[in-house]
């Protein structure tokens, strides 16, 4: 962040659930992949899906949002508003 870029941004998330056509995955995502569900419904702002966390981030990108780390609940609210956009 202490770079001269224009905007910069810090994506802090739990787990990312990967989309099924990606080949270059860790092993151990086959063996977890059941309990996303499950912490979906625990920690909401700890799990997203790949698309959500790029659609957030185009968001953000595109509608400059005013922290620069932006958290999991952060991300669940930019995903929203991208939706909209």
């Amino acid at each position: 962040m202490k770079r001269p870029f224009k905007q910069v941004y810090a994506f802090r998330r739990g787990f990312i659930k990967p989309i099924k056509v990606l080949s270059k995955t860790h092993s151990y995502y086959k063996y977890v992949n059941w309990l996303f569900p499950i912490g979906r419904a625990i920690y909401p702002a700890g799990f997203c899906r790949l698309p959500e966390l790029a659609t957030a981030m185009m968001h953000v990108v595109n509608y400059p949002y005013s922290k620069k780390v932006v958290e999991g609940k952060d991300i669940l609210l930019a995903k929203e508003a991208g939706r909209h956009a």
